[in-house]
């Protein structure tokens, strides 16, 4: 590197041997505690959106060409991984899920699953007041 950096060792218990976790900044002029709240919130909110939006909410899938569309994409993204945490922080079982949901990856299974039971209990309707028009 051709500037300055700040390395924070953090371990677990003063007297272990194995190093919990190493942390570089370029903002020399923090103090650990500072670098060490920075990168709590860091990887507790930004980590955990990438992580989660790669692999339940297609942000990685994004082959648009014009630089409009992806940003839609993402937006979109943003959008539904919004809606999804506003829904596991009222943290309390949906009348629709079969379980208490916890996680990303579990509300977007179980809203797939939601998803394709109304849809194809719609279409088994259509189909019988097709066949049945005088019931309706």
């Amino acid at each position: 590197m051709n500037h300055k950096v700040r390395v924070v060792i953090l371990w677990n218990n003063r007297r272990d041997s194995k190093v919990r976790t190493i942390v570089v900044t370029n903002r020399t002029r923090w103090e650990a505690t500072r670098i060490v709240r920075g990168y709590r919130c860091r990887l507790t909110g930004t980590e955990t959106f990438h992580r989660d939006g790669k692999q339940h909410l297609g942000m990685g899938g994004c082959q648009l060409r014009k630089g409009q569309g992806q940003t839609r994409h993402m937006y979109l993204v943003m959008l539904a991984y919004s809606l999804l945490v506003l829904q596991l922080r009222q943290n309390r079982t949906k009348d629709w899920a079969l379980i208490r949901l916890r996680t990303i990856g579990q509300a977007c299974r179980a809203m797939t699953i939601e998803t394709m039971r109304t849809t194809l209990e719609w279409a088994i309707n259509e189909i019988i007041e097709k066949r049945n028009p005088s019931t309706t």
